[in-house]
C-alpha cells in the first residue's frame, strides 16, 4: 500500500472543483465547466447510484479524497465521483434535466442544510499524486478504470519515449505493469490518428469502446502476422510493411470493433481460431508488401498527428468558420413566406453570440418545415391516423397537428427520400435521449432553465442533418 505522507485538512464541498482532466472524461479539457463534468459523470459513471446510496444510508468519509491546488482552486484529483454526488445532493439544479427530478428527490431525503465538509489529503501537485493515482485506478483497490481511462491518465503525463525502467521508477508500478500500459498508450494514441468516423472517435474517447478486444488481436501473432508488424522491447509496433498497407486493415478493425451495433464482442475474438475468422472476412484488406520505408507505430502516429496539425491550420485559413448556424450548403429552396422568414432570420444571428437564440430558431425551423414536408409529400394525415390507431382515440382530429417528435418517427419509418447514414442520422435524433445532439437536448434549450446550448454541439448536430435538412426545406417534387 502507498504510505501517504500528505497534510490533511478540511474543505467545505461547495469550496471543491471536480477535476477537468480527470481521465473518465471522454475529452478532458480546462475549458471544461463543473456541469459538463457532472453530467458525463452521471451518465457514464453511475453517480446517481452514489447519491441514492449517501441520501438513503448516509455519507461516510471511507476512502481518501485528494485534492491538489491549481489557479487558485482546489481541484479534485481523487474522489471525483463521490464529491459530484454529494455536490447534487446539495444543489440537485447541477444536474442535467433528465436527471433533475431524481436528484431533487433525492436531495429532499438527504436534507444537507449546510455545505458539509471533508477531510481531504493535499497533494503539492498533480505530478507528486501520479504514484498515489496509479496504485488506487490501475490495481483493484477501487472501482478501477477501464483501459481507455488508464491510456488516458498515462497520455495526460505528457510521456515522451520515457523507458519502461524510468517509468516504473517514477509512477512506483511494477516493471510488468509499466511494459503494459505503455504498450496500451501506444495502440491508443495510434488508432486516435486514423481517418475514422466521428462516431467511432467519440467511443475510442469515452469508456465504450473495447479497448482490451483490440489489445487481444494485438498480442495474437496470427493477427501480427497478418498486419505484418511487431511487438518491441520498448513497447513500439515495428511496421514490416509500409504504414500505407497496414492503415485500411486498421481502420476498418477499429471502426469494426467501435459501432454500436458490432456483432464483435470479447467473446467472439477470445480464441485464436475467432480472431483468424475474423481476420479471414476482411482479407481483401490484408496489407501486401512493396515500396515505402517501414517505420515504427510511434513515429507514425507523431507523422499523422502533425499532419492533421498542418491540415486543420490550412483550413481554418483557407475558410472562415461560418458565423450562423446554418452553413451556406444549406439554403432554403422553398417558397413559403414563414419558413424563409424563420429561415433568413437564423441565418442572420452570430451563433457564438447567440446559442440560446440559434438553438431555439432552429428548433422551429425543423418543426414546421417538417411539417410542411410531410403535408406536401401526403404524409401528414396518414401519419394522424397512425398515432389515433396507436394512441386508440377515435378523437383525435384529423386537423390534429403531430408533435415534432411524431413526424420524425413516422419520416424515418415511412420516407424514402434519403437512406443509409443520412437517415439513420435522423433516427438518432429521436432514439438517443440521453445525447447532447438529440431531440431532447433541443427541447431542454426551451424548456430548462439550467441547460444552456453549446454552439458546438448545434454544429455537430447540424452537419449530422445535413442532407435531411436539405431535402425538408426544398419544395416535394411533384410525382407524374
Amino acid at each position: 500500500m502507498f504510505d501517504n505522507p500528505w497534510p490533511v485538512k478540511s474543505y467545505t464541498i461547495g469550496s471543491l472543483y471536480l477535476d477537468p482532466l480527470n481521465p473518465r472524461l471522454p475529452n478532458p479539457s480546462e475549458s471544461l465547466s463543473q456541469r459538463d463534468i457532472i453530467a458525463h459523470l452521471i451518465e457514464h459513471d453511475e453517480v446517481i447510484l452514489l447519491v441514492k446510496s449517501m441520501a438513503e444510508s448516509g455519507f461516510v468519509q471511507g476512502n481518501a479524497f485528494v485534492v491538489t491546488s491549481e489557479n487558485n482552486k482546489k481541484i479534485v484529483l481523487e474522489g471525483n465521483r463521490r464529491i459530484a454526488a454529494i455536490k447534487l445532493l446539495r444543489k440537485p439544479e447541477l444536474a442535467p434535466a433528465k436527471k433533475l427530478a431524481i436528484c431533487k428527490k433525492y436531495s429532499k431525503i438527504a436534507g444537507l442544510k449546510k455545505d458539509p465538509k471533508l477531510s481531504v489529503f493535499i497533494a503539492p501537485s498533480r505530478e507528486e499524486a501520479l504514484r498515489f493515482l496509479y496504485e488506487r485506478h490501475t490495481g483493484r483497490e477501487l472501482r478501477s478504470w477501464s483501459p481507455a481511462n488508464q491510456a488516458r491518465f498515462i497520455a495526460s503525463e505528457k510521456i515522451e519515449d520515457e523507458s519502461v525502467v524510468d517509468f516504473s521508477l517514477r509512477t512506483g508500478i511494477s516493471k510488468e505493469d509499466a511494459r503494459k500500459y505503455l504498450y496500451v498508450k501506444t495502440i491508443y494514441d495510434l488508432i486516435l490518428q486514423l481517418d475514422l468516423d466521428n462516431s467511432i472517435r467519440t467511443r475510442i474517447l469515452s469508456s465504450k469502446f473495447p479497448l482490451t478486444t483490440l489489445m487481444r488481436i494485438f498480442d495474437s501473432s496470427e493477427a501480427r502476422k497478418w498486419l505484418g508488424v511487431e511487438k518491441t522491447e520498448d513497447q513500439d509496433l515495428d511496421f514490416c510493411v509500409p504504414f500505407d498497407s497496414i492503415e485500411p486493415a486498421l481502420t476498418r478493425i477499429v471502426s469494426d470493433l467501435g459501432r454500436e451495433d458490432t456483432d464483435l464482442d470479447s467473446r467472439a475474438l477470445n480464441t485464436s481460431d475467432g480472431i483468424k475468422s475474423y481476420l479471414s472476412s476482411i482479407n481483401d484488406l490484408k496489407p501486401k508488401t512493396g515500396p515505402g520505408r517501414k517505420t515504427t507505430a510511434k513515429k507514425v502516429t507523431k507523422k499523422l498527428a502533425k499532419k492533421k496539425t498542418v491540415k486543420k491550420a490550412s483550413a481554418k485559413k483557407g475558410s472562415a468558420k461560418p458565423t450562423s448556424l446554418l452553413p451556406s450548403s444549406i439554403s432554403c429552396k422553398y417558397d413559403h413566406g414563414r419558413i424563409e422568414a424563420i429561415y433568413t432570420e437564423l441565418k442572420g444571428l452570430k451563433l457564438e453570440k447567440t446559442p440560446n437564440a440559434s438553438g431555439i430558431l432552429f428548433r422551429t425551423l425543423l418543426d414546421v418545415s417538417l411539417a410542411r414536408y410531410m403535408d406536401d409529400s401526403k404524409m401528414l394525415r396518414p401519419c394522424v391516423d397512425e398515432i389515433r390507431k396507436r394512441k386508440k382515440n377515435a378523437n383525435i382530429k384529423k386537423t390534429y397537428q403531430p408533435t415534432l417528435r411524431e413526424m420524425l418517427k413516422y419520416f424515418v419509418k415511412h420516407d424514402n427520400s434519403i437512406n443509409g447514414s443520412a437517415l439513420k442520422e435522423v433516427e438518432r435524433l429521436t432514439g438517443d435521449r440521453s445525447g447532447s445532439l438529440s431531440l431532447d437536448s433541443l427541447n431542454d434549450i426551451v424548456h430548462n432553465t439550467y441547460a444552456p446550448p453549446k454552439p458546438e454541439d448545434l454544429r455537430n448536430l447540424i452537419v449530422r442533418l445535413e442532407p435531411f435538412m436539405k431535402l425538408i426545406l426544398s419544395p416535394v417534387p411533384s410525382s407524374s
